[in-house]
């Protein structure tokens, strides 16, 4: 027999409807389900005077509150920390860690946390999960970062999510989290001084190392070593010896660069301009020469100067932070400089403010510039390489000295401390 229709039904059917409503605002599917259904068997149950049908909605309202109280339940009490690599050299791929600590007396189920890594480095995996932290109990969560590009990247709050076992609700709460992962420019081998001869190294210094078997002239003969240049071979010599002979360079001094990069690219110009600037610095300091770095920072003239290798991640990491589409030309960057020094200007650009800087540096002193070339592979990239080289030509007239530096002239990895 049906029992009669009672006031009580009438708030739960009330309670039903704001539950819908709020449901509205969540737009879950799953919680639209849990929700839907109740206030079906509420009406229905209304209607034919079905205590059954109550009885029924009111289960299955439960579970959907039970959800709810567990997923808010489940980040209480939960510390995560970080620990993020820095700072790294482009390319470089290198582990991370989250640990997560349940500090309560209950169990916490259907974890997802997210690391923070910035968008710019990519993260694997990029969110971790936990089915369940039981208390007392210290989870470490592992990943792999690799950071293609150079950069300064702020680093964003850790992310836990807390949902109940049906996954009908779901809980975030962000962990206070500051600091930034430093990805310095990379750093390759450069042989110009084959083209440059020993001013490529710098102008003597009262503080000066030597620099062995790197100059122009002859010293001596000498057995093959594992790991010496194949371009030292002296083959004829060595068809004759019965082994490999390689030739021996007199040394030359390591002394004071000047390093004036212009910052005014955007992209892979930039990009290369500043592994160019990475890698004659580091070889010069690797040295114990004097590597100085000029750029632009924001409106102003910024410089760093550093002595020897243990300088060079003072200088990469003012490298890493170089920003693109500067406003200060190379003639802005030159001024206040004294002359008399090895001066190295590094540019994608070929425009009356290089040769101004050049002419006006290189008094007293030497003044090479290097000229980038961004060129891609296809027709567009032959069309920029050759403008490269009319460019170029457009600086030698100006009695400037000029190497193109392309992309493949910035491949063999260098091997210098950074960190």
């Amino acid at each position: 027999m049906n029992a009669p229709y009672s006031p009580a039904s009438l708030v739960i059917i009330a309670v039903a409807a704001v539950l819908l409503l709020a449901l509205l605002r969540a737009r879950s599917p799953l919680l639209t389900v849990a929700l839907i259904g109740p206030l079906f068997f509420f009406i229905v149950a209304a209607i034919l005077h079905a205590s059954q049908l109550f009885v029924m909605g009111a289960m299955v309202l439960g579970v959907a509150l039970l959800s709810y109280l567990l997923s808010t339940l489940s980040l209480h009490h939960v510390a995560v920390s970080r620990e993020v690599p820095t700072p790294l050299t482009a390319g470089e791929a290198a582990p991370f860690t989250l640990t997560a600590e349940n500090k309560s007396r209950l169990p916490k189920v259907f974890l997802r946390i997210s690391a923070g890594i910035p968008p710019g480095i990519d993260a694997v995996p990029k969110h971790h999960l936990l089915a369940v932290l039981w208390p007392g109990q210290r989870a470490s969560l592992e990943g792999v970062m690799t950071a293609p590009a150079r950069g300064a990247y702020p680093l964003a709050p850790v992310e836990v999510v807390a949902t109940d076992p049906l996954g009908l609700f779901r809980r975030r709460r962000a962990l206070p989290g500051t600091g930034e992962v430093l990805v310095y420019p990379r750093i390759c081998r450069i042989e110009y001084h084959e083209y440059l001869g020993e001013s490529a190294y710098g102008s003597t210094s009262p503080r000066h190392s030597v620099l062995p078997g790197h100059g122009l002239d002859f010293h001596s003969l000498r057995d093959y070593h594992p790991g010496d240049d194949l371009r030292r071979v002296d083959w004829k010599t060595s068809a004759r010896m019965g082994r490999m002979v390689v030739i021996e360079f007199e040394p030359v001094t390591v002394g004071d660069v000047l390093v004036v990069l212009d910052s005014r690219a955007s992209g892979p110009p930039l990009e290369l301009a500043v592994t160019a600037a990475a890698s004659w610095l580091g070889q010069i300091l690797d040295q114990g020469g004097q590597g100085r770095l000029r750029f632009a920072r924001g409106k102003a003239v910024d410089q760093v100067d550093g002595y020897g290798p243990e300088a060079l991640p003072l200088l990469l990491e003012a490298l890493a932070r170089v920003e693109p589409n500067a406003k200060l030309s190379p003639a802005d960057l030159a001024e206040g400089i004294v002359p008399g020094r090895t001066t190295l200007i590094i540019t994608p650009f070929a425009d009356e403010a290089v040769v101004e800087a050049a002419i006006r540096l290189q008094s007293g002193g030497e003044t090479l510039v290097l000229l980038i070339d961004a060129a891609q592979p296809g027709r567009a990239g032959r069309r920029t390489a050759a403008a490269t080289q009319v460019n170029a030509t457009r600086l030698r007239h100006h009695g400037l000295r000029v190497v193109v530096v392309g992309a493949a002239d910035l491949q063999v990895p260098a091997e210098y401390p950074t960190h």
